[in-house]
């Protein structure tokens, strides 16, 4: 008999749980000190380092979301869309140093909502709550990706490769 996605949910252990969340808090806070640090570096190098530092910290969170059966669904793919527009604002430094907040602001949605998530399953409470939250996360993220394609990105042509990129994480397909 092939196990499910709720009976894998069901095997996780309170240590597994609270290993997870404290990892996802280390980082978040981590992408967070990292984000207020490269506001104030001004020197190119140090930002690239900084910007890398991110997005290594933020490939890291993805890695786990895809190996724990907690999130490796709908959590996993919502993330490499944040990602995606991560990398695409810290790539340009005048972008950033402009839009670091929106960086920060789905970097904290998205913390509240697993954390929340990961509290639920550690009391081993009804994740109603939680997906109440998550859809408004979702809600949130969309208005999010539309500003993001509005204003940081807006199509000239040139942005083919991102838009198709994003859209594909979007939809649950990812390369």
């Amino acid at each position: 008999m092939m196990e499910t996605y709720e009976d894998t949910m069901q095997n996780l252990n309170p240590n597994e749980i609270m290993e997870t969340k404290n990892f996802l808090k280390r980082a978040f806070n981590a992408i967070k000190e990292k984000c207020i640090e490269l506001k104030t570096k001004y020197e190119h190098s140090k930002y690239e380092k900084g910007a890398k530092k991110i997005l290594c910290l933020m490939e890291e969170i993805s890695n786990s979301l895809e190996r724990n059966p907690l999130f490796k669904n709908k959590e996993f793919l919502d993330f490499l869309t944040i990602i995606e527009i991560s990398e695409h604002i810290l790539k340009k430094k005048e972008l950033s140093i402009q839009h670091f907040p929106l960086i920060e602001e789905l970097c904290k949605k998205f913390d509240d909502f697993l954390s929340l998530k990961l509290e639920l399953k550690l009391n081993k409470k009804d994740l109603t709550e939680y997906n109440e939250k998550y859809e408004d996360f979702e809600n949130f993220l969309f208005k999010k990706e539309e500003y993001f394609f509005l204003e940081i990105c807006p199509y000239d042509g040139k942005e083919r490769e991102l838009i198709k990129k994003i859209a594909n994480v979007t939809e649950g397909v990812y390369y």
